[in-house]
């Protein structure tokens, strides 16, 4: 009776182990097990990563510690294009800024084609379809045409380009302000800002002189020659103080052309500082030779008395002197320099005084 006892007793703890260890067991297997699990009724929640997200820069104001947070320093995303500038340009209050906006508009192909029309219009021999072609240039916008001009000194047709050359002088009323804009930004492209300088110097304009003159002086060579070139093509008494102070400059192609300038001009002073470069017989003898040149057109009381003094004093100008002395005195005495002298003394001498007869 007592091993049954103790048998049956024995089963029972037995049972009870087997029941409790069971679900452990099963629940263990479960986990480990790498087939399909039947989802839960809510997904699990996944945990929280680090935060590793770098915060935007941020705009403290001067004198604040970088603790203090203020709006993000992130800038505005770009314009998607010029026009998107132009459009709020033209929308300003400034009357100044929406003015810039009328003249950077793009031209038209339609415009180009209107403006070529125009354009040999102002060139045509007809007296009656020029004078209409001006009356309808007073009527486009200066931006505008400022923009055909620019546009087909860069890059039109032979054909174009020369019929624009010649119609310039027409255009001097509407373009004269923006070309002298372009030539004192400089920040505009140097390509560009020659352009304007030629422009000026074709329509002769004179409200450019002092713009021309002060660039003409600057080191920036391709600007400057560019724009000694305009003073030249103006050619009015109003260049002649920038000649004078060009005499002076280092630059030998800026030299010739002040004194080639001075010699056609004339004006106080011109002559006899033209005169000093001929004498020099140590001086540049290519400026020499424009000069000397140029000075053919002076009338002949005056040229002629320099030309003797060349052949005296200026050996290596000598030849040019006795070119142009043979070809305006209608005689020709040689090298004789002496025969050159009495033949100029003969020509220069006061007449003698009428006879009066004797009581």
């Amino acid at each position: 009776m007592t091993s049954s006892g103790s048998n049956a007793k024995t089963w029972i703890l037995f049972l009870c182990s087997l029941i409790l260890c069971f679900p452990i067991a099963f629940y263990s297997y479960a986990q480990q097990n790498t087939g399909t699990r039947i989802p839960p009724a809510f997904p699990e929640a996944k945990p929280a990563a680090p935060d590793t997200i770098t915060p935007p820069p941020i705009a403290v104001p001067p004198g604040k510690p970088r603790e203090i947070r203020s709006i993000p320093a992130i800038p505005d995303p770009a314009p998607i294009s010029a026009a998107w500038i132009l459009e709020r340009m033209a929308a300003s209050g400034n009357a100044e800024t929406r003015r810039r906006a009328s003249e950077a508009w793009p031209v038209t192909e339609s415009f180009m084609k209107e403006m070529n029309d125009l354009v040999f219009a102002l060139v045509d021999p007809d007296a009656a379809v020029r004078n209409a072609a001006v009356d309808r240039l007073h009527r486009l916008e200066a931006g505008q045409v400022f923009g055909y001009v620019m546009r087909t000194m860069v890059g039109g047709t032979v054909e174009c380009v020369k019929a624009l050359d010649n119609a310039l002088p027409s255009l001097e009323a509407k373009l004269t302000p923006l070309m002298l804009e372009t030539l004192r930004t400089e920040l505009e492209t140097p390509h560009h800002r020659r352009i304007a300088a030629y422009c000026l110097g074709r329509m002769k304009s004179l409200a450019a002189v002092e713009t021309l003159g002060h660039y003409a002086k600057q080191t920036e060579q391709i600007i400057a020659h560019t724009c000694v070139d305009a003073l030249y093509a103006i050619g009015t008494s109003e260049t002649l103080p920038y000649w004078m102070e060009l005499l002076e400059n280092s630059d030998l192609y800026c030299r010739r052309r002040a004194a080639c300038a001075l010699a056609y001009l004339g004006g106080p002073n011109a002559v006899e500082r033209v005169s000093a470069i001929l004498l020099d017989p140590n001086g540049d003898l290519s400026l020499q030779t424009e000069a000397l040149q140029a000075m053919g057109e002076r009338p002949p009381l005056l040229l002629f008395p320099l030309l003797v003094k060349v052949l005296e004093q200026n050996n290596q100008l000598r030849p040019t002197a006795l070119r142009m002395l043979r070809a305006q005195a209608g005689v020709d005495f040689g090298a004789d320099i002496a025969a050159w002298q009495n033949w100029l003394k003969q020509m220069t001498a006061p007449p003698p005084p009428p006879i009066v007869p004797s009581q």
